[in-house]
C-alpha cells in the first residue's frame, strides 16, 4: 500500500525532505531530472502552468509537456509536488488587469475552464500519492494584478475560494493525495505575510482539507544580508490561531538570487556564489531543525536561483546540496547543541544505525571555538561554510 503519510512527518531523514523546482519547458528537462537525482533530491516540484489560450482544449494539448515531466520523474523515484498557474507572467509584454467578478485575471469562464483542466489532471494521476500544492504565490502576482491579494479582505477571499475548492477536488478525486494549501511568498513572520495569512485562515482556508501549509520562505538582504538564520525569529505564522500554527510547513520554493549578465529577481537582493551555496545549505538545515516536512530549493535551471551553469554543468550551490545529501543520508536531526555563543550552529544528526553526524557553523564570520559535544569538550574551526563531524556508533 502506498504510504503518502511522510510528506507531514516533521521528523525524518533530511534527504528525503530535500526537493527542486525543475521547469518542462527547458530543452534538457531530462537532463534536469536526472541531474536532481544525482545531487540527492527527493522531490520534484513541478508548476502546471496553463496558457488562457488552451483553456478548454484537450487534455493532450494542455498537458502533453507535464506528462513527460510526470513519467520521468516517477521512473526515477522521485516524489511529485504540482502546483498551478496561469500564463499571467506575460504581463511583462501586456499588462492584464482583473476581472470585477471574479477578482482576478481569470474571467469566470476561464476560471471555469481552469478548474476542469485540474480535474481532469488529479483524475488521471489518482492513486499516485501526489502532494498537491495551492495556486503559486496567489497573493502575489501570479493571481491578480490589483496589488492588494494581500491586504484586502475581497481580493483574498477570491484566492482563498479556489485554493479551498482546490483542496476538496484533492481529497474527493485522489484519496492516496496530499494537500499543501497556500503557497504563500516570503518569510511566514515578515512584512504583510501575518495580515493575510490571518484574513485567510478566517476565511477559512486552513480547513480539514489541508495537510500542509506552503511557503516560499526567501530571506531578503535587508536582514542582515539575507542569511538564513533570519527564520528562527520569522520562521513560524503570526496572526493565526494555534491550530493552524501548529500544521507542519513546507518550502517549495527558497534561493539566493546571484549576480550575473541577466540580473533579474532582483527584489530579493543579489549574493555571490560562494555566499548563495552557504546560505543555501544553512537555510535546508535550520528548516529540517524547526521541523518542516518538505524542504524544496528554487530552481534546477539556468537562472539567478538554478543550480546549473551553461552548459549544464552543476554549481557550486548545486555542489554543496549534494556535499549535504553525501553526508547526512539516512540522517535525522535530533537536536541543536548549545555553543554558548548565539552566532555558532552545530546540528546533531542520528542515523537509524546510531551513527552520529555534527553540523556546525558560525553565522557570520569565522573563528576556533570550544564546545562541548556528548560531555565532551572539543575544538571547531566555525566558517559561514557548514562542516560534517561524523562519529561512528559505539558498539
Amino acid at each position: 500500500m502506498l504510504d503518502t503519510t511522510r510528506h507531514t512527518h516533521r521528523r525524518r531523514p533530511i534527504v528525503r525532505k530535500l526537493g527542486i523546482a525543475v521547469w518542462s519547458w527547458d530543452e534538457d528537462w531530462e537532463r534536469q531530472l536526472l541531474t536532481a537525482k544525482s545531487l540527492g533530491f527527493s522531490y520534484i516540484r513541478l508548476v502546471l502552468m496553463i496558457n488562457r489560450s488552451d483553456l478548454g482544449k484537450s487534455f493532450d494539448n494542455i498537458f502533453d509537456r507535464y506528462e513527460k515531466v510526470v513519467a520521468k520523474a516517477q521512473e526515477l523515484e522521485l516524489d511529485l509536488i504540482v502546483s498551478w498557474s496561469t500564463d499571467y507572467l506575460s504581463k511583462l509584454k501586456q499588462p492584464y488587469i482583473d476581472y470585477q467578478d471574479t477578482r482576478c485575471v481569470l474571467s469566470t469562464d476561464q476560471l471555469a475552464l481552469l478548474k476542469s483542466a485540474i480535474k481532469s489532471f488529479i483524475k488521471a494521476h489518482a492513486g499516485q500519492g501526489i502532494v498537491y500544492e495551492a495556486f503559486n504565490e496567489a497573493m502575489g502576482d501570479f493571481w491578480s494584478s490589483s496589488g492588494t491579494a494581500r491586504t484586502n479582505p475581497n481580493d483574498v477571499h477570491s484566492w482563498v475560494s479556489f485554493d479551498r475548492w482546490l483542496g476538496a477536488e484533492v481529497k474527493k478525486l485522489d484519496s492516496t493525495s496530499t494537500y499543501a494549501t497556500l503557497c504563500g511568498t516570503g518569510c511566514p513572520g515578515d512584512y504583510l505575510q501575518p495580515t493575510y495569512s490571518g484574513i485567510a485562515e478566517q476565511q477559512g482556508l486552513f480547513d480539514n482539507n489541508a495537510d500542509l501549509v506552503s511557503w516560499h520562505p526567501y530571506v531578503e538582504a535587508e536582514y542582515d544580508d539575507g542569511r538564513p538564520e533570519h527564520l528562527l525569529t520569522s520562521g513560524q505564522m503570526r496572526n493565526v490561531s494555534v491550530e493552524t500554527a501548529d500544521l507542519p510547513m513546507i518550502s517549495t520554493e527558497f534561493g539566493y538570487s546571484r549576480f550575473r549578465d541577466n540580473e533579474n529577481y532582483t527584489w530579493q537582493g543579489l549574493w555571490n556564489i560562494d555566499d548563495a551555496a552557504n546560505y543555501t545549505v544553512r537555510q535546508a538545515l535550520l528548516l529540517d531543525m524547526l521541523g518542516w516536512p518538505i524542504i524544496g530549493v528554487f530552481d534546477m535551471g539556468y537562472d539567478n536561483y538554478g543550480l546549473l551553469d551553461w552548459p549544464a554543468e552543476v554549481n557550486k550551490v548545486g555542489m554543496a546540496l549534494k556535499e549535504l545529501s553525501k553526508n547526512l543520508a539516512g540522517f535525522s536531526f535530533e537536536q541543536r547543541v548549545d555553543c554558548q555563543n548565539p552566532n555558532l550552529f552545530c546540528l546533531k544528526y542520528v542515523s537509524f544505525s546510531g551513527d552520529v553526524v555534527f553540523v556546525y557553523w558560525a553565522a557570520k564570520y569565522q573563528g576556533e571555538a570550544s564546545i562541548s559535544i556528548d560531555g565532551r569538550q572539543v575544538s571547531l574551526l566555525f566558517t559561514e561554510s557548514p562542516q560534517y563531524l561524523r562519529q561512528q556508533a559505539q558498539d
